[in-house]
């Protein structure tokens, strides 16, 4: 009925919307006869019908929102740029750094030529006027941003934190209330034990300041008054010293000091009271970058995944690296330290001795300092396994009141007792000696020198 009726018909349309699929303004249809519907609802192109609103919806959602399909280089910057604007103000915590969409809609429409009203147009138009004017509709960093945010540099909040030879990813989320809301420091589960407390305690640049004045609003109010307005301190401060020199709180208290005369005492300061996203966040990752453990306390974590880190120190041992059963020094040099590459970090760890009673094995720990106390002990089995035993000697040389002594001592068996004894002379022999030694030669020296002392 509709092409016989052409001169009888009334069209009407609604809801005229931008379609990214047909790169075009998509609008309902309707068509009438009489009043009576004939099509209720056909979608149609609205170029030919409103293009001046089809140019503006075209310019907002296709340019300025990015709902685009297309390869145009100036497209891909330009939603490149947004995104790191975007970025940086989710990293401070800011929501006034981007302009808004009606400037980036200006900055089109002052640009585009009028025709230009889908997709279909656009590519027409760019391909003849972008072999004149390449940059035409490159966006620049600067215009992106509010008029007074400009101090604002992404250096204030980085992507990843060093540590020595570590570099750590950083994210950011701004979601208060979160357990994560604010920094979180991303750490490979192999990479764990390499990972010091210290310095974290200062933050990022860009949330440094508020963190200094989050901890002197923290102390009691007979001791902060002397360090008011807050701000005005914080900025002070971080003036005066360089960040990571000295522990935050060692920093603070001496400036403040030199400042104003006033000591402040370690238990003044509560940071309990400063806001939660102040404070590094540890999130500990496997191999496919899937969250193991995170919070705010990095020893908790490490004591939670000792054993993970562990199996994963052994797992990328070298070959006889670990062993067991060990009764003599068969195994060439100790290393205090050994180190593995692993995918695009290096895996640290310390071999020792551990001591099993009636064998030494070597194994790897985490941290030097479990390390240094395995290996003292590991030494001194594996030196009494091979200095020969005085209960002979004392049997034969003792004189019976002597022996009958020892059997009433307040300490238990004798034999026990004379373990210790023999136990205590091995110390003093390692300690005499500078310590636990990490070589062959070494171990053979004190095995001479132990030999020479029970004989």
């Amino acid at each position: 009925m509709e092409p016989v009726a052409q001169h009888l018909i009334k069209r009407s349309y609604s809801e005229p919307h931008w379609e990214r699929a047909q790169g075009a303004v998509i609008a309902t249809e309707k068509v009438t006869v009489y009043g009576l519907p004939i099509v209720a609802a056909r979608k149609v192109n609205y170029s030919q019908i409103d293009p001046a609103l089809c140019r503006e919806l075209f310019i907002r959602h296709a340019l300025v929102e990015g709902d685009w399909q297309t390869r145009h280089a100036f497209f891909r910057e330009n939603l490149k740029l947004r995104a790191e604007v975007e970025e940086l103000e989710h990293k401070s915590r800011r929501r006034d750094i981007l302009v808004d969409d009606d400037t980036l809609f200006e900055f089109y429409d002052q640009r585009i030529s009028h025709d230009v009203i889908s997709a279909r147009h656009f590519d027409s138009w760019w391909k003849k006027i972008s072999r004149e004017t390449p940059d035409l509709l490159n966006f620049e960093k600067s215009m992106l941003i509010k008029e007074g945010a400009e101090k604002i540099s992404k250096l204030d909040y980085p992507n990843f934190w060093h540590q020595g030879n570590l570099k750590l990813r950083l994210s950011y989320q701004f979601e208060p209330g979160a357990d994560a809301d604010g920094v979180t420091v991303h750490i490979p589960l192999p990479l764990l034990n390499q990972v010091d407390e210290s310095g974290f305690e200062w933050q990022i640049p860009g949330l440094r300041r508020e963190l200094v004045i989050a901890l002197i609003k923290s102390l009691p109010k007979p001791v902060r008054r002397n360090f008011v307005p807050a701000p005005n301190y914080a900025e002070a401060f971080l003036g005066r010293v360089m960040p990571l020199e000295l522990p935050l709180l060692d920093a603070l208290e001496r400036e403040l000091r030199r400042m104003t005369g006033v000591t402040v005492d370690r238990e003044d300061w509560h940071w309990d009271q400063v806001p939660e996203h102040l404070k590094i966040t540890f999130r500990v990752v496997d191999d496919k970058n899937k969250k193991l453990q995170e919070g705010r306390s990095l020893g908790e974590l490490k004591n939670a995944l000792k054993g993970k880190v562990q199996e994963t120190l052994s797992a990328v041992a070298d070959d006889g690296i670990e062993q067991s059963g060990l009764h003599i020094w068969s195994f060439g040099a100790l290393p205090e330290s050994y180190e593995q590459k692993r995918g695009n970090y290096k895996v640290k760890a310390w071999p020792a001795l551990v001591d099993e009673r009636d064998s030494v094995a070597i194994k790897l720990f985490d941290n030097p300092l479990e390390q240094q106390q395995a290996m003292w002990c590991g030494l001194r089995r594996l030196l009494l396994l091979n200095i020969p035993s005085p209960i002979k000697y004392l049997h034969e040389k003792l004189p019976n009141k002597a022996k009958l002594g020892l059997y009433f001592n307040p300490y238990g068996k004798v034999l026990e007792l004379i373990d210790d004894c023999i136990a205590c002379g091995v110390d003093k022999l390692i300690d005499a000696n500078g310590g636990p030694v990490w070589s062959e030669a070494g171990f053979t020296a004190l095995h001479e020198k132990g030999t020479r002392r029970a004989e």
